[in-house]
């Protein structure tokens, strides 16, 4: 029962307080240079949405 409540109410709390601390940290330069040079953030959501998914799609068919 114990590893229940931590995995459904206070691992998300933190990840939550984590998320919501490094928010609070951009200014309006950050969401500027995104415009000016989105390079970065293509990559990132390239690599987060496509590659990550290819990869442990290959890790776990080459493991069955």
């Amino acid at each position: 029962m114990q590893g229940d409540v931590a995995s459904t109410i206070l691992l998300p709390a933190v990840l939550a307080f984590i998320m919501f601390s490094l928010g609070l940290g951009l200014t309006v330069a950050d969401f500027r240079r995104i415009v000016r040079q989105p390079r970065a953030l293509l990559v990132g959501v390239l690599c987060h949405f496509v590659l990550l998914p290819l990869v442990c799609s290959a890790c776990s068919s080459s493991s069955a």
